[in-house]
């Protein structure tokens, strides 16, 4: 892209390069050579250049794989803390979560900002929460700030617990008081097999797969017909994460495929 940007400026403003003196043999040796046989970036690596290049995420969002937790332990979503404005011109109505109510919200850590208290010089943090519909000003007072330091990362993945700072037409902001990592947070791996015929089948293709995943995550098989419920042993623990999940669907199909989160 660098490479046909210069070409098109150096065209315009009517400059010649090296490229444009040689014989037409040489020029295959200069021209930029594209890599070849290269695999698909991985899902975090492919939404992150679409976002730093469109502004917006388009083949998914990266919190995609955590939508579980919405249903479990998350409860409020970006949009609750801000105002609307109504279709009556000037006008608009409050935020959904009132003055000083508790939240939960869980999303993408953006855009940190450390400043120091005036008085005894502690240092506090302004942070932009990102979740699947919005974003949020996170206020981190000095006393939460040195509990939770190590988790203020730009772009790690959190859930934030705290009071609402909501003022009259303008976004609420979280004064936060409880900052937890979604890889801390204890999750449940559930395959769902239609019969003990079918699990005991589909094992000698999805063992290998579940071992070669090393990590805390617990795993669990469902038999629909009799709602049986076996659960591996903890030396048998996954790491959930997007490679695990692409390459058990291929075997068993989304559908049959569940996280599950366990709140704290």
């Amino acid at each position: 892209m660098d490479s046909v940007q210069t070409g098109k400026k150096n065209s315009i403003a009517g400059q010649m390069s090296l490229f444009d003196m040689v014989d037409e043999e040489e020029k295959d040796e200069l021209e930029v050579k594209m890599p070849v046989g290269l695999g698909e970036y991985s899902k975090e690596m492919r939404l992150g250049f679409e976002k730093e290049m469109l502004g917006v995420y388009i083949s998914g969002h990266p919190l995609d794989e955590y939508r579980g937790l919405w249903d479990k332990v998350i409860t409020h979503k970006t949009s609750d803390l801000m105002v609307e404005e109504s279709e009556e011109e000037g006008v608009t109505q409050a935020a959904a979560v009132g003055n000083g109510e508790r939240a939960t919200l869980g999303g993408i850590i953006q855009n940190i900002k450390i400043k120091y208290t005036k008085t005894k010089g502690e240092a506090m943090a302004f942070l932009t929460l990102e979740d699947m519909v919005g974003q949020i000003e996170v206020i981190v007072f000095p006393k939460v700030y040195r509990q939770f330091q190590q988790l203020l990362v730009e772009d790690r993945k959190v859930m934030i617990s705290g009071r609402v700072d909501a003022e009259e037409e303008r976004d609420s902001k979280l004064l936060a008081d409880n900052i937890v990592d979604f890889e801390a947070i204890p999750r449940t791996l559930w395959l769902q097999f239609a019969n003990e015929e079918e699990k005991d089948a589909r094992m000698a293709q999805l063992t290998p797969i579940l071992e070669a995943s090393d990590g805390r995550d617990r795993v669990k098989l469902y038999c629909a017909d009799t709602k049986a419920v076996e659960t591996l042993p903890a030396n048998k623990c996954v790491e959930i994460g997007e490679a695990l999940l692409s390459q058990l669907s291929e075997v068993m199909g989304e559908a049959n495929i569940r996280v599950t989160y366990k709140a704290k």
